[in-house]
């Protein structure tokens, strides 16, 4: 990777003094210190190289993973019993819109959870949690026949809840012989997925729910700060803030408001102990949701609550140790970064962080220029006649203070700031991949790949199609953009040479291993699946005039 990454830089004459910073994932071989991708580049290549981190995101979504480890996926065992059970099942799928209609919830097929999915696990839960009556009462056809009277209460209690009419009831129980005899019909894998879906909708039912509710209680703290960092727009400036804010306010849900409170810096709230149980809330004080807190008086002083409430401990400590260690919080350059915010100018924290710029970004400013920037940092910050920053994008709001020139040594540092990536961005390239390379062109070359990339980019910034984009009203006499031919004309030509390139390298290579050329022409694999394919054009027109003239005849 890192000599294809020197390649192309040297192959497109790009100087390495314009590479800000790189987002990676965290693994080593992106950002080990030894030896990992982005150590080797700053090492070699780009000394001024910012660290900001790995990818924040995929720091959130791997802390929502720690958190629901201690419950040894319970409920995502379920989730991916009840997708997989109507994935195939035509029939099942009618049958449970039906008792969504009844019931007056809307009908949509079971989600699926993807683990490796930005928090997959909190978009199926609530999807569970809404289809939750229907399953209910779905699943109940495949209780055992000897269980069904002791569980026919909860079907009646819901009845109830959606004031169903006895036509409802009706329909129902008419549903329920067809799903058993499909129940009859199943292979052993079937009956085993059932069999464990009924489990954890009916026998430990209090179970599953009580891990739902958590989940939908607690993640959407960590799926918030996700959503905002995958916004197509510059938040460099809000990353210390929404990290700071996010391992505080998780903390509060299990760490006693005095300790966070006494933390007064970031390096101290990465230094609280959460393991340690001086630091945390009591059982009844933790935050479980408000659902939970009803479920749990009726099961007061069972296994199940203790269990419960020992298991949502351990998943608030492990979750909060990963954000303590992952997050930079602690980082000297996001935090200067914050200063760029307009909303934080006329301050004299904001000054002194953003005095620190010129020396966290070494690659910008020379010479005399840093002693100009830090004169226009502290008019800057008594300036009152700054554009309005009101709903609007800080990348848009920089431009306007360009514009009025009086500020340009700011502009010059904080422009390149801006254009550092801070959310998984490049992953969305993956999308533009699947409108791309199918079954038919999946061999494409990567200069391909990167051109047609390039060219869908470029149309969809200026919302039109290809047709739209070289519109001509008269196609035979309006003049043809010369950029285009001359464009045409060389990717054809470098097309030739990549061709002529592959030729002579099979030539050497067969060479090199003594293989002399072959007169027939090999076959392919296509041609060997239809063999024989196509008759040769002779005999075919010859059979194609016999069948003619008979049929005449």
């Amino acid at each position: 990777m890192y000599n294809g990454l020197v390649q192309l830089f040297d192959k497109h004459d790009l100087p390495w003094n314009n590479l800000m910073s790189i987002l990676m994932d965290s693994c080593a071989v992106m950002r080990g210190s030894k030896s990992g991708l982005e150590t080797r580049i700053r090492t070699n290549k780009a000394p001024h190289l910012l660290d900001i981190d790995g990818d924040s995101c995929h720091h959130a979504h791997n802390a929502c993973k720690t958190f629901c480890k201690p419950f040894k996926s319970f409920v995502e065992g379920l989730f991916s019993d009840v997708h997989n059970d109507f994935k195939w099942s035509t029939d099942q799928r009618e049958h449970l819109q039906d008792i969504c209609m009844m019931i007056g919830v809307k009908y949509t097929v079971p989600q699926r959870y993807v683990p490796h999915r930005w928090l997959s696990v909190y978009d199926v839960c609530l999807d569970t949690l809404r289809m939750w009556d229907a399953y209910t009462i779905f699943y109940h056809s495949f209780v055992p026949a000897s269980m069904q009277t002791a569980y026919m209460p909860l079907i009646k209690d819901l009845y109830r809840k959606y004031e169903l009419s006895d036509t409802n009831r009706s329909s129902i129980k008419q549903i329920q012989p067809h799903l058993q005899q499909n129940n009859n019909t199943m292979t052993s894998d079937g009956k085993s997925r059932k069999a464990r879906i009924v489990e954890k909708l009916c026998y430990v039912q209090k179970k599953t729910l009580l891990i739902l509710n958590l989940y939908a209680a607690v993640l959407p703290m960590l799926k918030k700060y996700v959503m905002l960092f995958q916004a197509k727009e510059p938040l460099m400036h809000k990353l210390h803030e929404q990290q700071t804010e996010l391992l505080k306010d998780f903390m509060s849900c299990f760490v006693k408001p005095e300790i966070i409170s006494d933390a007064k810096s970031s390096r101290k709230l990465k230094e609280i102990d959460v393991g340690n149980s001086k630091c945390q809330l009591d059982g009844d004080s933790i935050f479980l949701g408000a659902r939970n807190r009803k479920l749990l008086k009726e099961v007061k002083g069972d296994k199940l609550a203790v269990e419960f409430i020992s298991q949502t401990t351990e998943a608030y400590i492990a979750c909060a140790r990963i954000l303590q260690k992952k997050m930079p919080i602690n980082s000297a350059l996001l935090k200067s970064i914050a200063a760029i915010d307009p909303l934080c100018a006329g301050h004299n924290v904001t000054l002194k962080y953003m005095l620190k710029l010129p020396s966290c970004v070494t690659n910008v400013l020379a010479g005399d220029e840093v002693d100009r920037f830090d004169l226009e940092a502290r008019k800057f910050q008594s300036d009152d006649k700054l554009p309005d920053c009101e709903n609007k994008r800080i990348d848009s709001w920089w431009a306007e203070v360009e514009d009025g020139q009086k500020y340009p040594m700011m502009v010059k540092l904080i422009k390149p700031l801006l254009s550092c990536f801070h959310g998984p961005q490049v992953e969305s390239s993956f999308n533009v991949m699947g409108d791309i390379i199918d079954a038919k062109s999946s061999s494409t070359r990567i200069d391909t790949l990167s051109a047609i990339q390039t060219v869908k980019y470029e149309l969809r910034s200026k919302g039109k199609t290809a047709i739209q984009y070289y519109f001509h009203k008269d196609p035979l006499h309006d003049v043809v953009d010369p950029a285009l031919v001359k464009n045409l004309t060389r990717s054809y030509k470098a097309y030739e040479e990549n061709k002529q390139g592959e030729r002579e390298a099979v030539e050497t290579k067969r060479v090199e291993m003594g293989v002399e050329p072959r007169a027939e022409k090999l076959v392919t694999k296509k041609k060997q699946k239809n063999f024989p394919c196509r008759l040769p054009r002779r005999l075919d027109m010859t059979i194609k005039s016999r069948c003619h003239r008979q049929t005449n005849m």
